[in-house]
């Protein structure tokens, strides 16, 4: 396939990195539809762009959206799994029902997306989720959620595993803090805080994350699958390091 003119579906284009995502892939000559719960922003973001937009609440199944988007494009040629939930509070503190459903939002809905997908894409499909840097780490704030994005990547690395013969890649992005932030505690200590943090010196920008998709997704990545591009300023490399957060 080349490396534009691709067939994508962005689950998850109406919040910020989603939108970021769409506008990048539009912008390299894609054929683009994207789902989203936000109707106003996502019929907008669709005359901005020339996108096709589905209205999907990802707490439903999302498998008839993957059929949906197949149809509207004639192909599949790539899918971006962004669409996710965030529950603020410890895990302590976190509700059973709470927990599940984070998880099913952020890992079965997405692993049901990429097993739909898979099937009808050519030799050459591309999948990236996007997961989160806390997944690297027991982010204690954000408990379940970090919970979750460990499984999404897990569930990423097996699925690479699974459809590497059928010509499927399965890559992850995981964004560090990335402006505006989800995490209360962005909001409440302000972004000076959170910038003096990564070695790079700032937040992440909405825009670093799709240009790391938009690269999972080309040619220039045909040999890269079950691998996780941490796109988070030196973050997970600091604490590595022993750097205190």
């Amino acid at each position: 396939m080349p490396i534009s003119n691709r067939a994508v579906l962005v689950c998850g284009g109406t919040g910020g990195i989603g939108r970021a995502i769409v506008r990048n892939l539009v912008g390299a000559g894609h054929r683009v539809v994207f789902s989203g719960r936000d109707a106003a922003r996502g019929d907008a973001l669709a005359a901005a762009t020339g996108a096709g937009y589905i209205a999907h609440d990802p707490r439903e199944n999302g498998a008839p959206v993957v059929r949906a988007a197949a149809r509207q494009l004639g192909a599949l040629d790539g899918l971006v799994l962004n669409a996710g939930t965030l529950v603020h509070s410890r895990l302590d503190a976190t509700l059973p029902a709470q927990l599940r459903d984070t998880l099913h939002v952020n890992v079965t809905v997405p692993v049901t997306q990429a097993q739909t997908a898979a099937e009808l894409m050519p030799r050459g499909g591309a999948i990236v989720a996007v997961a989160s840097n806390a997944g690297h780490w027991g982010e204690t704030e954000i408990g379940a959620y970090s919970v979750s994005k460990a499984a999404l990547l897990a569930a990423c690395r097996a699925l690479a595993a699974q459809f590497g013969p059928l010509g499927v890649r399965v890559n992850t992005v995981s964004p560090g803090d990335t402006e505006p932030g989800m995490a209360p505690s962005q909001a409440e200590f302000g972004d000076e805080v959170f910038t003096a943090l990564p070695p790079l010196g700032r937040l992440g920008r909405a825009e670093d994350t799709a240009a790391a998709v938009a690269f999972l997704l080309s040619d220039a990545a045909d040999f890269a699958t079950g691998a996780d591009l941490l796109v988070d300023g030196g973050m997970h490399s600091a604490l590595d390091a022993g750097r205190p957060r």
